[in-house]
């Protein structure tokens, strides 16, 4: 069953945030990561610029960047809007 990108949020933290979230060190950053449910995510991305090695992979892979693009900003509003709504749910540090 194909995914529907009209049913998709597309979502994702750049590599500070994966970093931290992920409490990753240098050992970890040099190992191997597979990155799934990747997403629009830039965490591939920048670890491939400082050297490491990142494969992002997520079922979105089959649009194009054009399609994930528009489909984000879509979207926008209304994740910008329910993390406000929301925030009292997050760790903001």
């Amino acid at each position: 069953m194909p995914f529907e990108l009209r049913n998709i949020v597309p979502w994702g933290r750049n590599g500070d945030e994966y970093i931290r979230m992920c409490a990753l060190g240098e050992k970890d950053l040099r190992g191997r990561i597979l990155d799934c449910a990747a997403g629009p995510a830039s965490f591939a991305a920048e670890m491939h610029e400082r050297g490491y090695e990142v494969v992002a992979a997520d079922p979105i892979y089959v649009h194009n960047a054009q399609e994930i693009r528009q489909r984000i900003l879509e979207v926008y509003d209304e994740m910008i809007e329910s993390a406000h709504q929301d925030r009292h749910r997050f760790l903001w540090t």
